[in-house]
């Protein structure tokens, strides 16, 4: 039983060595490329594109929320992701219920452009103003 019990533990360990591997967690500040190397993109903050930066997210990217945060392009920032038909760029979250809090555009660049994105779980929920409406 012991045996057991250490080698159920020594599979997960490794399990969630290799899950985590090849994820990368972000918050405040972000800007560059996201590309498929990177994902899932764990989102474990509240996260913006600062003002006059960019933000590119490729094809087959996934980007997870890890709690009820927001993403916002703030002024003059661009974000651009990029999907293509049969490779989206994923926004979503594990946490069906609670959700995550939204998508959010600030005075952004008309640069910006979202192509064959999926948009889902976002709740906005909780707040006043603005943080009360959008979502996906």
């Amino acid at each position: 039983m012991y045996n057991l019990l250490l080698i159920s533990c020594a599979l997960l360990a490794l399990t969630l060595c290799f899950a985590s591997a090849y994820a990368t967690d972000v918050s405040g500040p972000v800007f560059g490329l996201w590309d498929l190397s990177g994902s899932p993109y764990y989102v474990v903050g509240e996260t913006w594109v600062p003002p006059d930066s960019t933000l590119i997210i490729d094809a087959n990217v996934e980007v997870l929320f890890w709690g009820y945060f927001k993403f916002n392009v703030q002024a003059n920032a661009t974000l651009q992701a990029l999907g293509v038909e049969g490779d989206s760029v994923v926004f979503s979250t594990p946490w069906t219920t609670s959700g995550w809090h939204g998508l959010r555009f600030f005075g952004a660049s008309p640069a910006c452009s979202l192509a064959y994105c999926v948009f889902e779980y976002g709740k906005a929920t909780v707040g006043s103003g603005d943080d009360l409406n959008g979502g996906a």
